[in-house]
């Protein structure tokens, strides 16, 4: 109920860096991350009273300075109707963290993908609806370049139109 180690698992030990002695010598509050400590005193305050607590998440710090997120439940044992000690199991969640961090990269890339998708669709729509604008505009000019003389007052425009119709035709493959 103080803090002080009665036993840990080889696994928290080698997990941890800790020696037999080492864990002797500390307490629990030495190894919680100073950020977490508020909210572990406040779940141990709650084992104590006998809430349950079904799921602790917290961070401990190993000896050599890594940072080790964990997940765990704790019970309280008490004799007399004190609280006497606790008993933690806790497990190393560094890989499901892990692989959560990628799930999340790997879903905003997806709706990166999708977005970009959705706007190359769009284009394409755009792109076909004004290809056809043009060539209405270019059979136009065409068929009425066929009526008329090369020196006629209107042919050089009806060829500039043709040719301005090619040239949006270009930027518009390019889409």
């Amino acid at each position: 109920s103080d803090g002080r180690f009665l036993r840990v698992n080889k696994k928290w030990k080698d997990t941890l860096g800790y020696s037999e002695e080492d864990f002797a010598n500390i307490s629990i509050w030495e190894i919680i991350h100073p950020e977490a400590a508020r909210h572990c005193q406040e779940v141990f305050s709650k084992i104590f009273c006998g809430e349950r607590v079904d799921v602790i998440e917290t961070t401990f710090i190993a000896k050599d300075g890594t940072e080790i997120p964990v997940e765990g439940t704790a019970s309280c044992r008490c004799v007399d109707g004190k609280p006497v000690s606790t008993r933690s199991i806790f497990r190393d969640i560094r890989e499901k963290r892990r692989i959560e961090d990628e799930k999340n990269k790997l879903k905003t890339q997806l709706r990166r993908v999708q977005k970009l998708e959705a706007i190359g669709t769009l284009a394409g729509g755009v792109a076909h609806d004004f290809n056809n604008l043009l060539m209405t505009i270019q059979g136009n000019a065409s068929l009425m370049l066929l009526d008329i003389e090369p020196y006629h007052p209107h042919h050089k425009a009806l060829r500039d139109i043709e040719n301005a119709v090619k040239n949006g035709a270009k930027l518009t493959r390019q889409l």
